[in-house]
C-alpha cells in the first residue's frame, strides 16, 4: 500500500518537441541542489529520458545521459551529480532500498523514473512530474509537490521559461 503524499498539481508546461522537453529539464536542472529527488511517471515514450538528458545538461553534467533500463541505476558525477534511476522492473520499496541509493541521492540530484513502483521508499518531499504524451511531438509536464521549496522553484522555472517562450498551460 502505497503511502498518502501532501502534494497537489504545482505548475503544468506544454512541450512541442523533444527538444523544448529538454530545454524545460535544463531550465529546471539549474535551479535544483543536492538531495532534490523527482519522482517521474509517464508511458513508455512518454519522454521520461529526454527530460533525463536536459536536466543533466542544465546540472552541467558533460556526459551522454541513456536510459538506465538494465542496470536500474547510472551516477554522473558533479556539483551537485546526477542519479538516473529506472524502476520500471523493481517491484517494491524494498528492491529499491537494497539498490543502496541513499548516500548517492543526498549527494545528487536524482530522477527517478516509473517512481510509482517504488513511492514508499522515496523521500516525502520528492517533486513529482507526469509526462503525458499528446502527440509524436508533444507532450504535457505536470510537476506536483509540497508546497515551499518546490513552489518557488517552479515560480523560478515559469519565470525562465516565460524568457524561453514554453507556454504553461491554462489548466
Amino acid at each position: 500500500m502505497q503511502r498518502e503524499r501532501n502534494a497537489y498539481q504545482l505548475m503544468e508546461f506544454q512541450s512541442s518537441s523533444p527538444k523544448q522537453t529538454q530545454e524545460i529539464a535544463q531550465t529546471l536542472g539549474r535551479l535544483l541542489r543536492a538531495g532534490d529527488c523527482i519522482a517521474a511517471e509517464g508511458q513508455l515514450g512518454a519522454g521520461k529520458t529526454c527530460f533525463a538528458q536536459g536536466l543533466a545538461k542544465g546540472l552541467a553534467i558533460d556526459a551522454v545521459v541513456s536510459s538506465p533500463s538494465f542496470v536500474l541505476a547510472k551516477t554522473y558525477p558533479g556539483t551537485p551529480g546526477f542519479l538516473h534511476v529506472d524502476a520500471y522492473r523493481l517491484g517494491s520499496p524494498m528492491e529499491f532500498w537494497d539498490l543502496g541509493l541513499t548516500e548517492q541521492m543526498d549527494e545528487s540530484v536524482t530522477l527517478i523514473e516509473w517512481a510509482g513502483n517504488v513511492m514508499d521508499a522515496l523521500p516525502d518531499d520528492c517533486l513529482g512530474l507526469a509526462i503525458e504524451r499528446v502527440s509524436d511531438q508533444e507532450r504535457v509536464l505536470r510537476f506536483s509537490g509540497s508546497a515551499g521549496r518546490w513552489q518557488s522553484v517552479l515560480d523560478s522555472l515559469r519565470a525562465a521559461l516565460a524568457q524561453l517562450a514554453c507556454p504553461e498551460s491554462d489548466s
